[in-house]
């Protein structure tokens, strides 16, 4: 197919699917006071048919995080309470790092050209970081959440990293969040905000994680400085 009328295509999907989403109110699902009162409802639809609930979660999750809308904490906590933290964790990461993997192969063969242009800059700084260390850069850019995920998932697409290398480091990235939210969703009933899952400390714990993925590298260029 030609590449205009895939991009054509694409851009066509995803403004169908957000038209379809606020016409039918279908947005009303994707908080947490609707996920608090249907709790019980949804565990019983999981109990009953476990395979069509996990089907219908992978889609969801797929579309949403490759369409960059930001319900994967949602997600994760309403997989926690219904489907238990350790395996609904598990599920929501895997389907997370599949819909990411799809915004990072749209953007790298179909939207390069225009993407490049409005990203040019964060593409050459996580291309030199990735040049320094590949892995403890991935694992920084994802733990310490220094850009927004959806852009990130763009900007690797952009870079010189290869999928492989992509979907493994944002699925281990991605996991630490993913089973906060998660485990939190044991105690549902008593949030009244996705932000009551994480504490201050908690974000300055992942900022310093991410730092000290970083230590190889930094400590390198002093040790060449040193020695010059």
């Amino acid at each position: 197919m030609n590449k205009k009328y895939l991009k054509l295509l694409i851009l066509f999907g995803i403004a169908i699917t957000l038209i379809v989403i606020y016409q039918t109110k279908l947005n009303v699902f994707f908080n947490l006071e609707f996920l608090k009162a249907n709790i019980d409802a949804l565990i019983n639809w999981y109990q009953s048919d476990s395979v069509f609930f996990i089907f219908i979660l992978a889609i969801i999750t797929i579309l949403c995080i490759a369409f960059s809308l930001p319900v994967v904490a949602l997600l994760a906590l309403a997989s926690g309470a219904i489907i238990g933290p350790l395996y609904g964790g598990v599920l929501v990461s895997l389907f997370s790092v599949i819909g990411a993997s799809l915004s990072f192969l749209i953007a790298r063969y179909i939207f390069r050209a225009e993407l490049e242009k409005k990203y040019q800059n964060k593409v050459n700084t996580i291309n030199k970081g990735l040049h320094k260390n590949l892995w403890n850069y991935l694992f920084f850019i994802r733990i310490a959440a220094v850009f927004p995920f959806f852009i990130v998932n763009i900007v690797l697409g952009l870079s010189r990293v290869s999928l492989k290398n992509f979907f493994i480091s944002t699925f281990i990235g991605m996991l630490p969040v993913i089973f906060i939210y998660a485990f939190a969703g044991r105690q549902l009933v008593q949030l009244n905000s996705l932000k009551d899952v994480f504490s201050f400390n908690i974000l300055i714990v992942f900022f310093l994680f991410g730092l000290l993925l970083l230590a190889p590298i930094i400590l390198k260029k002093i040790t060449r400085k040193i020695y010059k």
